[in-house]
Parts: structure tokens; sequence; C-alpha cells
């Protein structure tokens, strides 16, 4: 049964809706499942809990899978692939925290957006400062020839 992100399906924001999909997770003869080990292979290839299994949406993924480990490990027995039935889905409804969300983004920029405009004020008066003692000096030069 899938109950959404939250697990939360008494909320009055959750709706049911009807699903019929497959998923498939490959299953060796020692009853773990198998998961992605990820970049360079380290780490357990095998794993107790179904959650941590690498899970397929595709059964010719499944399949490649059984194939290679088979081929590739002749001394174990063939994995076979477990076939996974969702009938049921949760939709929560993400407004609330999306908005919340979104506002803080807006938030962030707005103080980013304050700090660089008083950045340039600050260069814009030295700037100003920097022309105005030039000109002073340039005055001065032109009063004493």
């Amino acid at each position: 049964m899938i109950t959404g992100v939250t697990g939360d399906n008494r909320s009055e924001n959750v709706k049911d809706c009807e699903i019929n999909l497959e998923f498939f997770a490959v299953k060796n003869s020692s009853g773990q499942y198998f998961r992605n080990v990820g970049y360079g292979g380290y780490g357990k290839s095998w794993v107790e809990e179904l959650g941590k299994a690498k899970i397929y949406t595709k059964i010719g993924q499944a399949r490649s899978r059984v194939t290679w480990f088979s081929r590739k490990h002749p001394e174990y027995p063939m994995p076979v692939i477990i076939k996974i039935i969702a009938n049921r889905a949760v939709v929560l409804d993400e407004t609330e925290r999306v908005k919340k969300a979104l506002l803080s983004k807006q938030r962030a920029e707005a103080r980013k957006e304050e700090k660089y405009t008083k950045q340039k004020i600050k260069y814009a008066e030295e700037d100003l400062k920097r022309a105005q003692e030039k000109l002073e000096k340039l005055k001065n030069k032109n009063n004493n020839i």
C-alpha cells in the first residue's frame, strides 16, 4: 500500500486514487534483495529489507540484473524476480508547504538584492568621493598656475 511521503492518510487534504502499477525487485536464494551499490561498486549488494532494495519499473531491467548476476557468479543459485503490485496511491496536498517555501525563497532573494544594492551605493559613494578629491586637486593645480 502506497500512502505517500508522510504516510498520513487521515488528513482532510489527502485524496485516494485508484492505480495499477507493477514494480520489480531481484531476490537471491538467501531471501535478500539486490540494491545498487553506486559508483565503483563498493558496499553491500544485497540487503534484508525490501525498502532498501533497488526497485525496477520495467521487468526487462530486473531480468537484465538476474542474467548479469547468473553470468558473473555461476557458483550461486540464480536470483528470482519479485513482482510488486501497487493498486492504491495517496495524493497529498502540498500547497501550504510550497507557498511557505516560495515565500522563504522570495525573502532570501530580497535580502540578497538589498545587500547588493547597499554595496553598490557604498561603491558609488566611494567613487564620488574619489572624483571630488580629484576635482579639488585639479582646481588647486589650475589655481597655482
